[in-house]
């Protein structure tokens, strides 16, 4: 009779997790570099690996209310700045930034992205 006992079953890896750890991957970084930059408690990412009860749960209430998870989060007010700074970050790709140096084109894009969502006078 096979061990049924949840500690003896093979840990499953969530969607979420697999597709942030392969993007990590593939700009040669760690999970626990992309907590560092991101500004969240170590240890977050890693969690989300194996315990996916509370995306089910995001998923089923957007589901009942027959709307999708960037309406859910209000991603789209924010999401046409957020597409000027990602078409800028990906322009620049192939380039060997430092930290200091990302960080001061994100907030030019910020600005830049700001600056076309105004109303002009």
């Amino acid at each position: 009779m096979a061990d049924k006992h949840p500690a003896n079953q093979p840990e499953e890896t969530t969607v979420l997790y697999q597709n942030i750890k392969a993007i990590c991957d593939e700009q040669r970084k760690s999970i626990s570099q992309l907590e560092r930059d991101s500004g969240i408690p170590a240890k977050t990412i890693a969690n989300w690996k194996a315990n996916r009860s509370w995306m089910i749960a995001l998923i089923r209430v957007a589901d009942t209310l027959e709307i999708s998870l960037d309406k859910l989060f209000d991603r789209q007010s924010i999401s046409e700045g957020d597409n000027h700074i990602s078409e800028i970050m990906y322009s620049l790709k192939d380039l060997r930034l430092n930290e200091k140096s990302t960080a001061a084109i994100i907030k030019i894009a910020k600005i830049i992205a700001l600056s076309m969502t105004e109303p002009e006078d």
